[in-house]
């Protein structure tokens, strides 16, 4: 048993696949959701996710503005933006 005060995530791919699946209106055989589950698991980035984050996070904070500048963090296959406490 684990007891923590931290939030957690948890995301089951084969289950985000399906669902999308049905939304998209594409029909997948079982090995294929799962090749789609696999390749998510190595190659999903989390952008959406940290931007709401930091939003969040500059939201709640009442000193964002004057203590932090906006930075861009870049990677082959993403860029975002981060605050960079100002010195």
């Amino acid at each position: 048993m684990i007891i923590s005060n931290d939030c957690w995530v948890s995301i089951n791919l084969n289950e985000l696949v399906k669902e999308r699946m049905k939304f998209l209106k594409i029909d997948m055989t079982e090995d294929e959701i799962d090749e789609t589950a696999n390749e998510l698991r190595t190659r999903m980035t989390f952008d959406s996710l940290f931007e709401q984050t930091d939003m969040m996070i500059w939201e709640i904070s009442d000193s964002y503005g004057s203590l932090y500048e906006m930075v861009e963090l870049v990677s082959p296959s993403w860029t975002i933006e981060i605050p960079r406490r100002i010195r």
